[in-house]
């Protein structure tokens, strides 16, 4: 599969790689910028007892907790300071334990908690007119308790409490080009494309794509995580595109960006390796070879001067555009040399695709020895 590359995680610095296919050809989609909280099962279940600073407290919590499901959210928000009081800090207590067993490594603990919390909230995630405004420090509250979502992979749940987080930042006084808000949007995004709800991921990075644009075109210090952001909102589209089976938008997008980061971040940034490998696999799983070997030569040029640490996936690239295109020798001549480079380097993640897409090449190989007379069939 070809690889697969960004520069910065939103979530979280780690990454996750997942397939689609396009044409009958299986590639790794793009890794989102988050890494959702997974944790192998412990044989040992420890039983935890619950905290509680005081009795008097401890009963006061309970009833907001119990308040807030039977009544709903709603009841409180509006109500007077003390009753919107103990609203918040049953709702801060169930986030807070939930973050301590997620710590801890122990989501089955840490469900229980989120569950309770979102029964909480779960009737003022869709504002009606009429409905009161939210105070802020909820919708900041709202944002921790989606983070907890997305580490238990509760995705449907985590777009729902992302986007009412924006409408109450919204709400009271933020700006839509606020860079908190920018982000919930690229977290909305992302995850609306693992959910197929290609609508809202696309407006979401189109989004991200115009804020964080216009503030690079404007300043004269970029800004890193802007520059980040906006690589992400990028990055997303484009896959989101591919995975739409929509390649002329995803190759456009790409040929966007391009030009953009030469414009505002020149000619060598760090960043045009990523999109050429990326705009070269898209043209490769169209067929268009040619186009395809151009970028990925391109980008191994500019990474060799400006980005070296993703000389290896790159060059990966362009041995699986050689192996599709039917150039099966100088596929596994790159490929070997990737290999041992990425050895060298203890890119292991790298050379884990190396070894994949050998093994997709000794089939080929395998089928072209029985096959020699018709060899663009086998590669196809």
């Amino acid at each position: 599969p070809a690889h697969s590359l960004q520069t910065k995680a939103v979530v979280s610095t780690q990454s996750t790689g997942s397939t689609y296919t396009t044409n009958g050809k299986r590639f790794t989609q793009a890794r989102c910028g988050f890494c959702p909280y997974r944790s192998s099962s412990s044989e040992t279940v420890k039983e935890k007892l619950p905290f509680y600073k005081s009795s008097k407290f401890a009963l006061s919590t309970s009833v907001a907790i119990f308040g807030s499901i039977f009544l709903g959210y709603k009841y409180y928000i509006g109500k007077d300071d003390r009753e919107l009081d103990l609203f918040f800090n049953a709702l801060k207590k169930e986030i807070g334990t939930a973050t301590m067993y997620l710590h801890q490594a122990e989501p089955q603990f840490a469900k229980p908690r989120f569950d309770a919390a979102f029964k909480m909230v779960e009737s003022g995630l869709e504002r009606k007119p009429g409905d009161p405004i939210p105070p802020l420090k909820i919708a900041y509250l709202m944002d921790q308790l989606g983070n907890i979502a997305l580490q238990l992979e509760c995705y449907k749940e985590a777009v729902q409490l992302y986007l009412a987080t924006i409408n109450g930042m919204a709400l009271n006084g933020i700006e839509r080009n606020n860079r908190a808000i920018t982000e919930l949007w690229l977290k909305v995004g992302q995850l609306s494309a693992i959910l197929e709800d290609y609508r809202v991921a696309e407006l979401s990075f189109m989004h991200c794509i115009e804020v964080t644009t216009a503030e690079l075109e404007q300043a004269e210090n970029k800004n890193p995580d802007v520059i980040a952001l906006a690589g992400l909102s990028y990055e997303g589209l484009g896959k989101l595109y591919v995975t739409m089976n929509h390649p002329d938008n995803a190759i456009h997008m790409y040929q966007h960006a391009i030009k953009f980061v030469e414009s505002v971040l020149g000619d060598n940034d760090t960043h045009l390796p990523v999109l050429l490998s990326d705009v070269a696999t898209v043209y490769e799983s169209t067929g268009r070879y040619d186009l395809a070997l151009e970028n990925i030569d391109e980008a191994i040029r500019i990474a060799h001067i400006s980005n070296p640490g993703v000389v290896a996936a790159v060059t990966c690239n362009k041995a699986t555009i050689k192996m599709y295109s039917g150039k099966l020798e100088e596929a596994r001549q790159l490929y070997e040399e990737v290999s041992e480079l990425c050895q060298a380097r203890k890119d292991y993640e790298t050379l884990n695709e190396v070894r994949v897409n050998m093994k997709i090449l000794s089939d080929l190989e395998s089928k072209r020895t029985e096959n020699p007379e018709n060899p663009e069939v086998v590669v196809k």
